[in-house]
């Protein structure tokens, strides 16, 4: 059984997303949220493989809205060719949210002072090279888009506050310098056209909808949930950091930021209702037949 949490601020019909790291337990949750809304959803991924399975999980009449751009976004020309490659295979790209998480997102290896500098190397790399190399692309282009956005999902290893005695020590300062990367573009583009915002998740998420694991616990989210809430959340165009700890602030932000209010608004008088609009045109399939462009 799936839930349909409650939207009145919604994605436009005709919104254009790319979702990178679609394919993953919370990027996935993101693309369906999406679909739902009526938003076409390009998914960037390291594997094609991955997008056919997620796919199958989709029902049929998403498909036209649902396409995969393949590649690498650990280096400058990797970058710049899933940049290139998404914005021709999904005109007019307006929201990306960037949903990734390296190979050493839950890395365990000891104190900091003995780790060797390849491996220091290695954590920086993962976890905030990729994200660098994206915002260089999308972010210029997004800038002189009106209504578009930029949102960066960190998680529960990147909080930037790993408790002592875990072995996580690189983890830390990995954690570090991507909300550095993450308050200087913030600052960077406050006054411009895109709206850049962090969505930072402190509590486990699973990839089934919430309602078959809301009894294991508050920190405990399906992928539906938040999925729902960083649609809310790219539709009301945030400009901030925006932390999420259990299932109350996650559900919080999905029903105030549905409704056009911020969380530290709660009390505020509800948005007049919308003017009646005429009803648009149909849209012609923007995927008609499954697109996967390659590196």
């Amino acid at each position: 059984m799936s839930i349909v949490f409650p939207s009145l601020i919604t994605l436009a019909p005709s919104a254009r997303a790319l979702v990178v790291g679609g394919t993953g337990i919370v990027g996935s949750g993101v693309v369906r949220s999406m679909l739902k809304q009526g938003a076409t959803v390009m998914v960037a991924t390291r594997s094609e493989e991955r997008f056919e399975q997620l796919r199958k999980t989709i029902p049929e009449h998403f498909h036209s809205s649902l396409g995969c751009v393949v590649g690498d976004v650990m280096t400058d020309e990797g970058a710049r060719d899933l940049f290139e490659k998404s914005v021709k295979h999904c005109r007019g790209i307006q929201h990306v949210v960037a949903s990734l998480r390296g190979n050493q997102t839950w890395w365990k290896a000891g104190r900091l002072i003995d780790q060797p500098l390849s491996q220091f190397y290695e954590i920086t790399k993962y976890d905030v090279t990729g994200h660098f190399l994206l915002m260089k692309n999308f972010l210029p282009y997004l800038e002189n888009s009106i209504g578009s956005t930029y949102t960066v999902l960190t998680g529960y290893p990147g909080s930037g506050n790993t408790a002592p005695g875990t072995s996580s020590s690189l983890l830390s300062l990995a954690a570090g310098s991507l909300h550095g990367l993450m308050d200087a573009a913030r600052d960077e583009y406050k006054h411009s056209k895109v709206a850049v915002s962090e969505f930072n998740i402190k509590c486990l998420v699973h990839s089934q909808d919430d309602i078959g694991i809301c009894g294991r616990g508050s920190q405990h989210l399906g992928n539906d949930l938040i999925g729902s809430a960083v649609t809310a959340v790219v539709a009301s165009r945030a400009r901030e950091k925006i932390l999420v700890a259990d299932r109350a602030d996650v559900k919080k932000w999905v029903k105030t930021k549905s409704h056009g209010v911020h969380p530290m608004e709660i009390g505020a008088p509800p948005p007049p209702a919308p003017m009646p609009q005429p009803p648009e045109k149909p849209r012609e399939p923007m995927f008609p037949h499954p697109q996967h462009p390659h590196m």
